[in-house]
């Protein structure tokens, strides 16, 4: 793991909720994403990762269910929108993606 990554899972232990991912999510220090859904494009922050699916700050609502397509770094990822929800701590909406294809641009 880089510096100013760690793993999510141990925190979700310590207070009592039940693991359901296949593998461990790694919190991420805010990478900055492009995510298109059809033609609509839209700037975001993942906040966490894992190899099926991520966490991301985006600036308004996503319907839950919808394909996009999340560019980052030397990556394109391809999945559906899992949940979409307002945060209102920080102005802003969290949304899951779960990952169904990658492709690395490296």
């Amino acid at each position: 793991m880089a510096a100013g990554e760690q793993l999510i899972s141990p925190v979700r232990h310590a207070f009592g909720f039940a693991e359901r991912r296949r593998e461990p999510r790694v919190a991420v220090d805010a990478i900055p994403a492009v995510v298109t859904i059809g033609a609509e494009k839209m700037e975001a922050q993942i906040r966490d990762i894992s190899l099926s699916g991520m966490r991301m700050r985006v600036e308004c609502s996503v319907a839950v269910g919808a394909e996009v397509t999340v560019t980052f770094q030397n990556t394109i990822a391809a999945g559906r929108i899992r949940y979409s929800q307002r945060d209102p701590a920080e102005e802003c909406f969290q949304v899951g993606v779960q990952i169904e294809d990658v492709l690395n641009r490296a």
